[in-house]
């Protein structure tokens, strides 16, 4: 990673990207940071790009993770911010309560294990933190992402997501989220295996089609001053960049929680209903439909195994994975 090969930043854009980039990529301030270092050549991907464009929206510029990778530098983004007519940040298309379930989920909604199939994430919740505060937190963030209160229901013969309306009861997150208490201490080996257990226990209680996609365990050691929160997410509404916004998301509602600050959570982009719709739309143009051939033919003749068989997605999952040394 190289730093510091040009300009110093001199708008009030420029600077605030430049602090954004900082704390994104995880560069110390006395390391050197020009306005035209290249995103990528600074430790960028994809998922920090996200997170840039995330922050960037909490300081008021508008700006996409597309022209992040775009524009590269920071000059760059600035001017194009700069440039922009108009400060209302990029919504996508109108949210829409209901659409089919996004073709690769649909072929495995009916898959053993499905309901259960999911990611989970540890947060580290503030010392002093009460339960009602994080049944509180957690309301605000549910309500906000709608992804988070989905269900797949059947209409017709197909699998449809559907989300009901944001008024969540606070009882009802407050349900979902179990409390245990550990006496070793999180650096503790018996920690892990705790989390191994509770990630075992909550991904059980998942229930796609009756709207549970989520539930968490809330863990306090009386000799340790911060919490633990044990997430398990269905993995229709989760991947990796997701739990990152979730983190973001979270620390911004306790703040509101206690005060901290008044600023509304940013707003969600297109919705994971306006998404799938949209994709669904996309997989009927002539374009796409015209690669069909092409890509049977593909999997047709798929190059034989590196093992003694095929993947059976029944007997080969995550709890039966192992690593070979080569």
């Amino acid at each position: 990673i190289t730093t510091g090969t040009g300009r110093t930043p001199e708008s009030a854009t420029e600077h605030t990207l430049t602090h954004i980039y900082r704390d994104v990529l995880h560069i110390p301030d006395d390391t050197p940071l020009s306005i035209d270092d290249d995103f990528f050549r600074l430790g960028g991907d994809s998922i920090s790009s996200i997170q840039v464009v995330s922050k960037a929206r909490r300081a008021g510029l508008s700006c996409s993770a597309a022209e992040v990778f775009d524009r590269r530098t920071i000059e760059g983004l600035a001017r194009l911010i700069d440039e922009r007519v108009g400060d209302a940040i990029a919504s996508g298309p109108v949210a829409v309560p209901t659409s089919r379930l996004w073709p690769i989920a649909a072929a495995h909604v009916d898959q053993p294990g499905f309901g259960s199939y999911s990611q989970s994430f540890v947060f580290v919740t503030p010392a002093g933190m009460s339960g009602s505060q994080l049944d509180r937190t957690l309301t605000r963030v549910v309500r906000h992402h709608s992804a988070l209160r989905g269900s797949v229901v059947r209409e017709d013969g197909l699998s449809m997501f559907t989300v009901p309306a944001a008024d969540v009861p606070l009882e009802t997150v407050g349900d979902r989220i179990a409390m245990s208490t550990i006496d070793n201490g999180w650096a503790h080996p018996s920690w892990t295996k705790r989390i191994d257990s509770l990630v075992a226990e909550l991904s059980q209680k998942l229930d796609p089609h009756n709207g549970v996609m989520w539930h968490a365990a809330w863990c306090t050691d009386p000799s340790e001053a911060t919490g633990r929160l044990v997430t398990v997410v269905h993995h229709l509404v989760v991947d990796g960049v997701s739990w990152r916004i979730l983190e973001d998301d979270l620390a911004h509602a306790y703040a509101l929680e206690t005060g901290a600050t008044t600023a509304d959570l940013l707003p969600v982009g297109t919705s994971i209903t306006s998404w799938s719709s949209a994709l669904w739309a996309r997989s009927t143009d002539a374009d796409i439909v015209a690669q069909e051939s092409y890509w049977s033919d593909v999997a047709a003749h798929i190059t034989p195994t590196v093992a003694s068989r095929s993947v059976d997605p029944i007997l080969d999952t995550g709890a039966t994975a192992a690593t070979v040394p080569i």
